[in-house]
């Protein structure tokens, strides 16, 4: 098989996902821009409010009245914190929005500052409002009966609040819960990182490109048109024509409406959860690329933590697991992943591990990497990290055609599993000649 830049697409299909993730990473500077002032507001402000002696009472307040509430509304109580959550994302950017279009006239000049303050203040101090968005997106594509008790709510999230973040209906529902799970990353996946080496930079550009087909609802439909799921390629055409019929009626109004704050925000999204599903399953084993322990990531002592999805393992094994069980469904099972040698990181969290991959920054990621053994050395963990960020083609992996794929049930203690791996750059304790170079 050719390889080229690490990956295994043609050429020329690698020729056409760099154009359209041109334009997609195009918003990354933009994006950087507005993180970094999300940064300042919630060091400067956020966090020093809610700690606050008044803050904390308005906490303890929201709190309560949320308990008091969720038997009401909530299917399960355990939801209850979700409440202060969710009903401010459906107010708050709607309000945002349109005072920035009464702000905004069409016979007026274009503001980019007033547009600048607009995505500053949708995103949330530590990018916090927009990463409820697309966690609480994702969460109601999970829930079978629906997170609210009335119906009419259930569906509110991702038909209404996506708008204003960059998703398209229906594309979590049929194309995150439909295929990435049933397909768990492999080649049938439409967001599968198998065919790209993840320890080359320019492989993350190419998987921007495809992430665009996953993120706008056409490689979902494709994938259900070519199974005759005819429902299921209609219910995601719906959603593609809705997100995208709402951002030709802005254009008609004002295309830089259109541009500036319905597309740009689209265009965020896709750079952010392209990053975000990268590395959720950068790391594989060449001769084990089913095992779920380690195609996923585990993070420890995360920094960044909403509703645990730091457990992407667990996400993975029980999808429709609760969220606050996640943690403890880790621990009861932790003997599985020392068993399997799960992909884990402590005291980090899923954009520090992109940008460590993304910037060849390997060292940190064995510094970072969990041995729950504690017999690996940091140069063994330094060659498993490369090792497992190889690409790896349909028939098998590249390096490893012919070795056996191990039984992750029989598999023997770190000494004697480096043994038995000839393949594995981690067979002995030096890193392999291909790694020094890239040290």
């Amino acid at each position: 098989m050719e390889i080229r830049n690490g990956c295994l697409r043609p050429a020329w299909w690698q020729a056409l996902m760099a154009a359209v993730a041109a334009v997609v990473l195009s918003v990354a500077p933009w994006l950087a821009a507005v993180v970094a002032v999300s940064l300042v507001w919630d060091a400067l402000l956020w966090k020093p409010a809610w700690r606050s002696r008044p803050g904390r009472a308005l906490w303890a307040l929201i709190e309560r009245a949320s308990t008091a509430a969720a038997p009401h509304l909530l299917q399960d109580t355990r939801d209850a914190m979700l409440l202060p959550i969710v009903f401010p994302l459906v107010v708050y950017p709607t309000v945002l929005f349109a005072a920035c279009a009464h702000l905004q006239p069409r016979d007026a000049p274009f503001s980019l500052p007033l547009m600048f303050a607009y995505h500053v203040l949708r995103m949330g101090p530590y990018f916090r409002f927009f990463a409820h968005a697309c966690v609480m997106i994702h969460k109601e594509g999970h829930f079978a009966r629906g997170l609210f008790k009335y119906g009419a709510l259930n569906r509110v999230l991702e038909w209404y609040v996506a708008f204003y973040y960059g998703h398209v209906p229906e594309s979590y529902r049929l194309g995150h819960t439909g295929i990435h799970h049933g397909h768990n990353n492999d080649y049938a996946d439409v967001t599968t990182t198998l065919p790209f080496d993840r320890s080359r930079p320019w492989n993350y550009v190419l998987y921007v490109g495809e992430f665009f087909l996953y993120w706008s609802g056409l490689s979902v439909a494709l994938y259900y048109w070519r199974k005759k799921d005819f429902d299921r390629c209609a219910r995601m055409l719906q959603g593609t024509f809705a997100f995208y019929g709402v951002g030709v009626a802005l254009a008609v109004l004002d295309y830089r409406i259109a541009l500036g704050y319905f597309l740009l925000a689209h265009f965020e999204v896709m750079v952010y959860m392209s990053a975000m599903n990268y590395v959720w399953h950068a790391f594989v084993d060449p001769a084990d690329p089913d095992n779920e322990y380690i195609h996923s990531i585990t993070i420890l002592d995360g920094q960044y933590k909403v509703l645990n999805e730091d457990y992407h393992v667990v996400h993975h094994l029980k999808p429709s697991l609760h969220w606050s069980l996640m943690e403890d469904e880790y621990l009861n099972n932790v003997d599985e992943y020392r068993r399997n040698r799960a992909t884990i990181f402590r005291d980090t969290h899923e954009f520090e591990l992109f940008f460590w991959i993304l910037f060849k920054r390997f060292d940190l990621l064995a510094e970072h990497f969990v041995d729950l053994d504690d017999k690996m050395t940091y140069e063994q963990k330094l060659a498993l990290v490369m090792y497992r960020l190889q690409p790896i083609d349909r028939a098998g992996p590249l390096a490893t055609h012919n070795a056996p794929r191990p039984n992750a049930a029989a598999t023997p203690p770190v000494d004697n599993a480096l043994a038995k791996r000839p393949s594995s750059p981690i067979s002995d304790s030096e890193p392999p000649v291909a790694l020094k170079k890239e040290l």
